[in-house]
């Protein structure tokens, strides 16, 4: 949690700052498991995107012992505290409340605060492999294993052990396995040599290999990992490849991460067993092809892209660096690297020299965006702002905590349903089952949802269902795949012959009720009733809201009679069955201006009843024409897509000229209700 001080009329002192202990019906989270923190501001010449402009921006998080004298808020200005609370794993549940006492220019200041505790415990096993590159250690002996157990405390596993120096492959595999017993530590980086002999084969050296041999028999192969290559271009991959065998000869069970900034080549989809890609080269169906075939997907962070994707730069929403966690949930993600996350240095063309962490935030400029490259900042003695060697976290890594912690949220769920159809004999697809959870707060892996009352929404919500006692399972998903906020599919799982959803009976069949039900798209959240073997419950949705609609074709117009379209009280309907297959309408025939506008939305249905044919819907700018290809719908579907990017600048959209349809088949489709909408 946090809080804001402000004063436009005079600067302000900020002598102390205290917490009391919270209390619940006589439990107790003591003041002494409660860290606070002073906001650190730095300033930003540039961002790494449109969206934010340049100013100052909290980061880093300065406990608020080292603020060892008054500090000073000028008029006008902010100044943000940071509140972490910690929990012991068995701390009563409830609602904690406390105080926050400040001393500002003599005078005392209370807030009130207040801390839910829910009636489960977030795993000590960490469920999230992660990778983080700790760059820039060395200042003073034992920096990088502090560093290191600073990174785990926060659930982030960084790229290499402590260094350790092994007398033997035996020794060696020993501190390894000191780690590997460690339910908290996912995974992690092993030292093996990889040579190339004369011919210019590669081998593994017999000391490796013994290595390899060792882990297999002690069983932890996998949390070890490979990370040797990083963004080749297309024509390292046969070299790449050729080494990547020579390993796999020796270690077939070893995974070998390798970044690159592409897609994943088709032709080489088999040959590396741990390809690590960007946000915007994700697809779900290559990953299920990959999982498939025994191996696995990573993804990763740096420079680009960045915003609208989710970041860890300065300049972005707080929730992105969380969302990230969700996403990798989502995706069936199988880790996280980040190349960088303590660096203190300036590095610009290869050249490293000092840099000024508290005021300058950026490794490279403009290469790097503010922030890419440290998720901590270094404290050192006689720094002059912490004056002692310690790590100091970033708001950003504390979000990034919380994503993770809300990872293990998302496996507690999962399992209870499966536990749940197990128990009960049930084929419930656990995918479709938690699908609404993630579609609250993403649409894809590079567009998040920027409001932040969402994830605490959503979030509630799913430690009430990890913690509730159902005899039934309710859960809401699209329909038939069609992006629409209108309709959502209810399923209910129950041993029951009937279930009530929104007062209506259904019969159970095989276990199983679905309806089709139309919510209300003015608010975030819908609660569908669900009654089953005598207990109600209210099932939430999540709803993208729509805040703006305009009708844009009146579909009764007969005007429209004409170029193979006929209009009716049951809409415009198109005949492909003119040579060319077109059918498009004026923008004088169109009621509404497109500006600001996000979707389209229609109703297709065909004369006979079938499903509507695949066909593109084309919007013409000037005399360039944008198509957005539709699939093949039920009749009477309601069908919701995005206005292309291309087209949804103001100058554009001031120049459409006419929309229309293009079909491949001799056929008819009607239709009804086409309106655009603003989206959030």
């Amino acid at each position: 949690m946090q809080f804001v001080l402000r004063n436009d009329y005079i600067s302000l002192q900020i002598e102390s700052i205290e917490i009391s202990d919270l209390i619940s019906c006589g439990a107790k989270i003591t003041a002494q498991d409660i860290e606070i923190f002073r906001e650190h501001y730095v300033e930003l010449t540039t961002t790494s995107n449109n969206v934010f402009e340049p100013g100052w921006y909290p980061d880093a998080l300065i406990p608020i012992k080292y603020d060892t004298k008054p500090f000073n808020v000028k008029k006008g200005e902010n100044q943000a505290y940071w509140i972490t609370v910690h929990t012991a794993i068995d701390q009563p549940s409830g609602i904690y409340t406390g105080t926050v006492t400040l001393t500002i220019s003599g005078r005392k200041l209370e807030i009130p605060v207040s801390a839910t505790v829910w009636d489960f415990a977030v795993p000590t096993e960490n469920h999230v492999q992660s990778s983080y590159g700790l760059w820039d250690m060395g200042h003073y002996k034992g920096q990088y294993e502090q560093y290191y157990n600073f990174f785990m405390k926060y659930r982030q596993s960084p790229l290499d052990l402590p260094p350790y120096t092994a007398s033997s492959a035996e020794d060696y595999v020993s501190y390894l396995k000191t780690y590997a017993d460690n339910e908290a530590v996912p995974c992690f980086r092993i030292n093996i040599d990889v040579r190339k002999n004369d011919n210019g084969d590669y081998y593994v050296t017999d000391n490796s290999k013994r290595v390899l041999l060792l882990i297999r028999q002690q069983g932890f192969m996998d949390k070890c990992f490979l990370y040797i290559d990083d963004e080749p271009t297309y024509d390292k991959y046969p070299e790449i490849i050729k080494k990547y065998k020579a390993i796999g000869a020796v270690a077939p069970d070893l995974g070998i991460v390798l970044p690159i900034t592409t897609y994943i080549p088709n032709e080489f989809i088999s040959d590396i067993n741990r390809f690590c890609i960007k946000h915007t080269n994700v697809s779900a169906n290559q990953i299920d092809f990959i999982h498939s075939i025994g191996n696995h997907v990573w993804w990763y962070n740096c420079n680009f892209p960045a915003y609208p994707s989710p970041t860890l730069h300065i300049s972005d929403y707080l929730l992105s660096s969380r969302v990230m966690a969700w996403m990798q949930k989502d995706y069936k993600l199988d880790g996280f690297l980040y190349w960088a996350a303590t660096i203190a240095f300036k590095y610009i063309n290869g050249i490293t020299s000092e840099r000024n962490i508290w005021v300058d935030p950026y490794i490279d400029v403009p290469e790097m965006p503010a922030g890419d490259g440290y998720l901590v900042y270094q404290g050192y003695e006689n720094d002059g702002v912490i004056n002692e060697n310690v790590p100091i976290p970033t708001i950003r890594l504390e979000s990034l905590r919380d994503g993770f912690e809300d990872y293990e949220y998302l496996i507690l769920l999962e399992n209870k349903i499966r536990d749940f159809a197990d128990k009960n004999g049930f084929a419930i697809n656990v995918d479709e089952a938690m699908q609404n959870y993630y579609d609250s707060l993403y649409k894809t892996p590079t567009s998040y949802y920027t409001d932040d009352s969402r994830i605490t929404a959503v979030r509630k919500i799913l430690a009430a269902d990890i913690m509730s006692n159902l005899p039934f399972l309710a859960y809401a998903n699209t329909v038939d795949g069609i992006e629409n906020t209108q309709l959502r599919k209810i399923t209910v799982y129950s041993s029951a012959q009937t279930v009530n959803i929104n007062g209506i009976s259904y019969d159970v069949k095989n276990g199983c009720a679905e309806t089709i039900v139309k919510v209300d798209e003015t608010i975030p959240i819908n609660k569908i009733a669900v009654e089953a073997d005598g207990v109600k419950h209210k099932l939430s949705v999540f709803v993208r809201r729509s805040l703006e609609s305009d009708l844009i074709i009146d579909s009764t117009d007969s005007s429209f009679n004409t170029n193979g379209i006929t209009a009716s009280e049951n809409g415009l309907t198109f005949d492909f069955s003119q040579k060319s297959r077109l059918n498009v309408l004026p923008q004088s025939m169109l009621v509404t201006d497109w500006a600001g506008k996000t979707h389209i939305r229609m109703t297709l249905s065909t004369p006979d009843g079938s499903d509507t044919p695949a066909m593109d819907f084309i919007i013409y700018v000037g005399s360039s024409a944008v198509n957005v290809p539709l699939g093949s719908y039920k009749n009477g579907a309601i069908v919701e897509f995005e206005i292309p990017s291309n087209v949804l600048n103001s100058q554009r959209v001031n120049s459409i000229t006419k929309i229309g349809f293009s079909c491949s088949r001799a056929v008819k489709l009607t239709v009804k209700d086409v309106s655009i909408l603003i989206k959030e």
